[in-house]
């Protein structure tokens, strides 16, 4: 859908098109208690999370169209650094938040919750006002005549097509710690899900820390070189998790890797804001979102089979490795064109 909501973007309102996303996300999730509650969820579940997923675009689209229309150029980057730091702390706190309601009222109020909290997010939006930019387009082509225009737009940006593609391999190297991280812990340090939470709540407080610290230092237009040392930092944490044993050397290892990279995304979402023009944000970031979801199955699929023959330890590493090479040709290729 990130696609279709990107054309959206450019034809309507995008704060009105993130309201209705995130009141009918809210009914969506608002109905799985009430579906439970009425015995009718077994049948009904997976359509309701399919409508959320279809709708989320919406909101994550229409978001970066719509912050250069609030914040000014010159403040984008701390904007988005705050936004990250905000969404990481957020991450970490709903995820407390919810593991206290399942165990005090039970699964079906936490979703409940859960679903108001979307209609408290289309609240807050209805209240932010724009500065300044043109927020629709015309629209007076179809919609495969606007889908091509952002096609050709992203293939003529090349700055923007090579952050899209990186974000591409980043994001298929990134999701197979999801799926080998639980397998080391239970495979190879013989521990719980407990200690799995502890290294995600370590890796979530290095990138809060790290994300607010980017956003009080002023690049100066060296974004794309501290980038660079961004993701070889976290390919160097990643590499001794082939020898991590214990409890706490794990967990350093990935709040480091999280202070390293937590800032990377913020950085790459600034310059791909500043370098689209305005009437060309919903298309062209639609289609990046839809090539860098791509990463989310491809590295899944990829890890699954490799994890059937080698230990979890050994491909966090090898993807530590994989990581750093790319940080190290990011540096090199800035080098080279400098000369």
């Amino acid at each position: 859908m990130g696609m279709f909501a990107g054309v959206l973007m450019n034809r309507f309102s995008r704060k009105r098109l993130m309201v209705m996303d995130n009141i009918l996300r809210g009914l969506c999730f608002v109905s799985i208690p009430m579906l439970h509650w009425a015995h009718l969820l077994p049948w009904l579940l997976c359509g309701m999370l399919v409508c959320a997923g279809m709708l989320a675009p919406f909101t994550t689209v229409g978001a970066m169209a719509f912050v250069p229309e609030i914040v000014p150029v010159d403040m984008l980057s701390e904007a988005n650094a705050w936004d990250e730091t905000l969404w990481q702390a957020a991450y970490l706190a709903g995820s407390l938040l919810g593991g206290i309601l399942i165990s005090s009222v039970g699964a079906p109020i936490a979703i409940l919750a859960d679903g108001l909290s979307f209609w408290a997010c289309a609240l807050c939006l209805t209240f932010i006002r724009r500065t300044g930019g043109a927020e629709v387009s015309s629209g007076k082509g179809g919609f495969t005549t606007d889908l091509l225009n952002g096609a050709k737009a992203l293939l003529s940006m090349r700055v923007v097509l090579a952050i899209t593609l990186m974000a591409l391999f980043l994001n298929i190297t990134y999701v197979q710690l999801d799926v080998s991280i639980p397998l080391f812990v239970h495979e190879e340090l013989h521990q719980t899900g407990s200690v799995l939470g502890m290294m995600w709540t370590g890796y979530g407080l290095g990138a809060i820390v790290g994300t607010a610290l980017v956003a009080f230092v002023r690049m100066d237009g060296r974004q794309g070189f501290w980038m660079s040392v961004m993701v070889a930092g976290m390919g160097m944490s990643l590499i001794p998790m082939v020898w991590a044993r214990g409890l706490w050397l794990p967990i350093i290892l990935m709040w480091a890797a999280g202070f390293c990279f937590g800032p990377y995304a913020p950085l790459a979402r600034t310059i791909v804001q500043k370098l689209v023009p305005d009437d060309l944000r919903g298309r062209v970031f639609g289609i990046r979102t839809s090539i860098i979801g791509i990463g989310v199955p491809a590295g899944s699929a990829l890890c699954g089979v490799v994890l059937q023959t080698i230990h979890p330890s050994v491909w966090i590493g090898v993807m530590g490795v994989t990581i750093l090479a790319l940080g190290v040709g990011m540096l090199a290729y800035r080098g080279l064109r400098a000369v």
